[in-house]
């Protein structure tokens, strides 16, 4: 959301009154009560409550005031700082989702060679929403992050460049042991043991509402975890099945430890890696360092991946 839409909310939350809000904001009660509805509309959410006379804010609403003036503030601070053009350090702080700062960036990155010795880099990790918190509070440069077309990355385009790299198939996998038994569990239509992330999570959210509704078949989570490669772990040692991202996965597929699940009762999912940058000035001495990274993250991703692809597709 833009400044504008995050004051026409709050100006809502602040007056609790229609009129009295469009006065606020320097509209028509009209061209204010049109806005609400736009955002409505595009989240699919109810932002005041219609059955009431005034209308006033809805419960929901209200409760996401800390939300939006934290964003408020973040953005204003973002804008400040591309007005007052405060010098970036000499290093330059890239943030990455967890599974693709254990996995992707440090092959990318060792690939750089040289390009690196004038860019020194320091690495930090946090979950999606962690990630775009640190970029658009200035804290990092440049942010590595999953997104999908449902799940898009909606970064203000005057205060950040988006640059969409590759694909990387969010899929399901099992240790051969426990792909034995999946036939007959599907047969007996018992629970399929889950390895989970946390719904609070990025993948968490994309599992739970993109991907099992999907499924007919039942599931049980018997592990829940917010880190990749703790899930992994846990596949690999029999303890059910993993939706994980195939460049996560493509390794221990390859050695045999690890089987993907190709079946239509265990859906997949394209994750899109994007890279994400400050739109500051001082942002194009790295614009070589952007566009090397770009490539050998790609790389990097298709080749974890595919190398455990080719072999060991199997389905139920």
């Amino acid at each position: 959301m833009d400044q504008q839409t995050l004051k026409d909310l709050l100006a809502l939350i602040n007056v609790r009154n229609l009129t009295l809000a469009a006065e606020q904001r320097n509209v028509s009660q009209s061209a204010y009560s049109r806005r609400l509805q736009a955002i409505e509309l595009r989240h699919g959410i109810t932002l005041f409550d219609r059955s009431r006379r005034p209308a006033r804010p809805s419960p929901m609403l209200d409760a996401m005031r800390g939300d939006i003036e934290l964003a408020l503030s973040t953005l204003q601070r973002m804008e400040k700082r591309l007005s007052d053009s405060h010098t970036i350090e000499e290093h330059l702080t890239i943030v990455g989702m967890h599974s693709l700062s254990a996995g992707v960036l440090p092959i990318a990155m060792k690939r750089l060679g040289t390009l690196l010795d004038n860019h020194p880099v320091r690495m930090r990790s946090a979950n999606r929403d962690g990630c775009f918190q640190l970029l658009m509070t200035g804290e990092v440069a440049l942010m590595i992050s999953y997104e999908t077309d449902a799940r898009a990355l909606r970064a203000p385009p005057h205060l950040v460049t988006t640059k969409r790299l590759c694909q990387d198939p969010f899929v399901p996998v099992c240790n051969p042991v426990i792909h034995g038994s999946l036939s007959k569990l599907v047969s007996k239509s018992s629970p399929i043991p889950l390895l989970a992330y946390p719904t609070e999570v990025f993948l968490g959210r994309i599992l739970s509402d993109d991907i099992l509704p999907r499924s007919a078949l039942a599931f049980s989570a018997r592990l829940t975890a917010g880190m990749t490669s703790v899930l992994l772990g846990a596949a690999i040692n029999g303890l059910g099945v993993a939706w994980l991202p195939a460049s996560t996965a493509g390794e221990a597929i390859r050695s045999g430890r690890l089987i993907r699940i190709h079946d239509p009762a265990f859906p997949t999912l394209q994750l899109t890696v994007s890279m994400l940058w400050l739109r500051t000035p001082e942002m194009h001495r790295y614009d070589e360092l952007h566009e090397a990274l770009g490539g050998e993250i790609a790389r990097a991703v298709g080749e974890l991946h595919e190398a455990g692809f080719d072999e060991r597709v199997a389905g139920t």
